[in-house]
């Protein structure tokens, strides 16, 4: 329980450092990519060095807890408990909002597709990629869409990433 109170500190440090600018152009990014990697660390050995001191929790707590390593269920050899069924909800919670998030990116290209016009090979479009890329020695697999329904250009996607140019830009 300690490795996670310290891994949620930690995380609620990094949070404040990518909320606030000023505090992120201060400690800089290598900063940000220690706690990322001790965070990291501490998730996954959540193991206590020989140096460390031992807190004990207060009696609400410890009670608390005590109660969720109750048995709810108990049919022969099948024990579980209510830790199990409240980490089996929250892993079903997720597996369902992972499979929303991607049904959602699914439409978004959908409507990119739909409503965007690609204008990847017209100039002067294809010389500026194709001249950024040879200068940051990057791959052009840039596709450009020229679509209505954005404000500023915009990179959408990742592995096959589209540049959204607004109708109106020049």
């Amino acid at each position: 329980i300690m490795a996670v109170i310290a891994s949620n500190i930690l995380l609620l440090i990094i949070g404040l450092c990518l909320y606030s600018r000023k505090i992120l152009h201060n400690t800089g990014y290598k900063i940000l990519i220690i706690f990322l990697v001790v965070t990291l660390i501490r998730y996954l050995f959540p193991l206590d060095p020989a140096f460390s001191v031992a807190v004990t929790l207060p009696k609400g707590i410890s009670g608390f807890i005590s109660i969720l390593h109750f048995h709810v269920i108990d049919i022969g050899k099948l024990r579980v408990s209510a830790e199990e069924v409240l980490l089996f909800i929250w892993a079903m919670g997720s597996i369902i909002l992972l499979f929303k998030y991607i049904k959602e990116i699914r439409m978004s290209k959908k409507f990119i597709i739909r409503h965007g016009t690609e204008i990847t090979e017209n100039e002067p479009y294809c010389s500026l990629v194709a001249r950024i890329c040879r200068e940051y020695h990057k791959k052009n697999r840039f596709r450009l869409i020229r679509i209505r329904e954005v404000r500023v250009p915009m990179i959408y996607g990742v592995f096959r990433p589209y540049i959204l140019i607004p109708d109106d830009f020049d």
